[in-house]
């Protein structure tokens, strides 16, 4: 019986595996996508114009609905960013002020998705640890949301020599360190933050 549950394991893993290897450039694109498109957003870029942007948009949209069908444990990741960005100051608004309709829609296909995967049973609503006794989805949400409020409260959308360290440290120990970790999160991130970086350093030099 445990060689039975062993053989099972492998091989799930093995699937996993193989999966991650031949998806993980959708993530990379996702990633891309979607910091050209915030970058932007913020008035921070000028190498696209409106019209290129809306294609990016269109593109984006369609990754995102790949993404979502081929890797249900990377919307399982994802969801949690969506969430606590919505309670992040000027998160959803673009260098105007004005609300950005594209990340609201973005962000109704995202919960739909997970909303969808959670009725079906492929994913859990509320992760639970049966060692230590706490939800990992509180948990989860809480570490998002804090990293995300205090890189918005220490850097905002301001560009500065700092900043594009710290997100070149991100970037640089990620590939390093968490080479082992099979997730399309972390591409997705490591995708994101070199995006992050090249552009501050385009804007930076003019």
């Amino acid at each position: 019986m445990n060689n039975v549950n062993t053989q099972k394991i492998i091989e799930a893993l093995t699937s996993r595996y193989d999966m991650y290897h031949r998806n993980k450039y959708i993530f990379f694109i996702f990633g891309v996508l979607l910091k050209i498109i915030d970058d932007y957003e913020d008035g921070l870029v000028d190498y696209i114009s409106h019209d290129m942007c809306l294609v990016l948009k269109c593109l984006f949209i369609v990754t995102t609905i790949i993404a979502f069908i081929i890797d249900t444990e990377f919307i399982n990741e994802y969801v949690y960013i969506v969430i606590s960005m919505a309670f992040i100051e000027n998160s959803l608004v673009n260098a105007n002020g004005e609300i950005l309709k594209f990340y609201i829609l973005h962000g109704i296909i995202t919960l739909a998705f997970y909303i969808y995967y959670v009725c079906r049973r492929k994913l859990q609503l509320i992760e639970y640890s049966y060692v230590y006794g706490f939800s990992y989805t509180i948990v989860k949400i809480m570490n998002i949301y804090t990293w995300l409020y205090l890189e918005n409260e220490l850097f905002g959308e301001n560009i500065s020599e700092i900043k594009i360290f710290y997100r070149t440290y991100l970037v640089v120990s990620t590939v390093l360190f968490q080479s082992y970790i099979i997730s399309n999160l972390k591409n997705m991130t490591i995708a994101y933050m070199t995006i992050s970086v090249l552009n501050m350093i385009i804007s930076n030099d003019k």
